[in-house]
């Protein structure tokens, strides 16, 4: 990613509190955010065409499509897709690639946001 651009995050988590402060630590270093609350909703976006650098999905997600399934349709339509899980749940190994994490919860929203910048080779 070239120096100047702005990594563009989707923030698909189902519990607005934990959406909003993960948004606001992406914001605080200068990216943009696009957040939905459902697997179905973040389908859309892609469906869409809408440009999206990075997913970060909670594991369960409001509606019938888990972050699994968010990953899996990411994934088909961009092999190479950074990819961060988070959730209380145990890991699926066999669903985390090398372009993908897994942070258990409660993670560090700081310290997730900097991972996540790692994982998507961009710096602030």
């Amino acid at each position: 990613m070239a120096a100047g651009d702005t990594l563009v995050v989707l923030v698909a988590e189902d519990e607005w509190l934990l959406r909003d402060v993960i948004a606001a630590h992406f914001r605080s270093v200068k990216c943009h955010v696009l957040e939905v609350r459902s697997g179905e909703a973040a389908v859309a976006l892609l469906q869409a065409g809408e440009r999206i650098d990075i997913v970060f999905t909670d594991v369960g997600l409001a509606g019938e499509l888990t972050g699994w399934d968010v990953g899996a349709r990411f994934r088909q339509a961009n092999p190479r897709m950074p990819i961060v899980y988070a959730s209380g749940e145990p890991q699926r190994p066999e669903l985390v690639d090398p372009r993908s994490l897994f942070l258990p919860k409660p993670y560090d929203p700081r310290a997730a946001v900097q991972t996540c910048l790692t994982l998507a080779n961009w710096s602030t």
